[in-house]
């Protein structure tokens, strides 16, 4: 496993003074966001862009490991078009960054009181999603949601069940679960085996509502969590995810929240007794 950060929690930061930030407080990847207001969205890189990002991982030892996508898989038809085209220029662009195994992550919209009429829908979106994937030797990672159609554990496995392609996994949040009052253990061991990509982050309910926090910032202990994880036979990236609801915040700063959040995962695989793997031959050495 290893340590990597989200730059969706750096909605504003540019990738040139970003990426080396991150690597010097010690993370050995990134997860970019690629949505359209993002530095690393595939309209806004030309071909000098992308080689330009590409050498910038490379020069810093950090790994892409997936690319973010904020697309609504329940989607109606005309949505569903626009988001296979998208998906197929995200596919273009983890090329072009030469990813090792390109991993596509996205959250997939919907209602969780709506499961019933609209998991036929789902399954048929997500069958599109994964042969385009497919296609262009990607994976989909698929990301469970509280307030989403696959708000539960269960139904996650069951909509990778359906669809039956290796091409779609999933992007595991055991936040979203541990909100909801699940057993961690419980989730990791249904959904661990199916994921490629791995969000953490602390959480809370306040009023009702979903509240999340840095990892570390609510009480989540990470150590047992990465060893039921490494039980499971994972072996992709912890990625940390920071919410909007604290990257929007006024007083919002994105390198101490990075460090403060890598300094937590580090700690944990300290106190799990697991050992990190480093970079990729693509982006450096095979180890730090």
């Amino acid at each position: 496993m290893t340590i990597a950060y989200g730059t969706y929690g750096m909605p504003y930061e540019a990738l040139e003074l970003a990426l080396p930030r991150l690597a010097q407080i010690g993370y050995d990847a990134v997860e970019l966001c690629i949505a359209d207001d993002y530095p690393a969205a595939a309209a806004h890189l030309s071909l000098a862009g992308r080689k330009g990002l590409r050498r910038l991982l490379g020069d810093n030892r950090l790994d892409a490991c997936a690319l973010m996508m904020l697309s609504n898989v329940m989607a109606d038809a005309a949505e569903h078009e626009r988001n296979l085209r998208a998906l197929g220029e995200a596919c273009l662009l983890a090329h072009d960054l030469a990813m090792n195994a390109p991993v596509l992550t996205t959250t997939v919209g919907g209602r969780p009181e709506n499961w019933e009429t609209d998991r036929t829908v789902l399954v048929h979106h997500l069958r599109d999603w994964a042969a385009i994937a497919g296609r262009e030797g990607c994976i989909v990672a698929i990301e469970p949601h509280v307030g989403s159609i696959l708000d539960r554990p269960e139904r996650a496995a069951w909509a990778i069940a359906e669809v039956a392609s290796l091409d779609l996994r999933l992007n595991l949040d055991v936040s979203h679960f541990d909100l909801q009052g699940y057993s961690t253990k419980y989730v990791v061991a249904l959904l661990a085996p199916l994921a490629v990509h791995a969000h953490v982050k602390d959480g809370r309910t306040a009023n009702g509502k979903a509240q999340f926090l840095l990892p570390g910032a609510g009480g989540f202990d990470y150590a047992p969590y990465l060893q039921w994880m490494r039980q499971a036979g994972y072996e992709g990236p912890i990625t940390v995810e920071i919410s909007r609801q604290l990257s929007t915040c006024a007083d919002y700063d994105p390198y101490t929240a990075a460090r403060f959040s890598y300094q937590t995962l580090a700690s944990a695989f300290a106190r799990a007794g697991i050992r990190r793997r480093g970079p990729t031959k693509e982006h450096g050495p095979a180890a730090r």
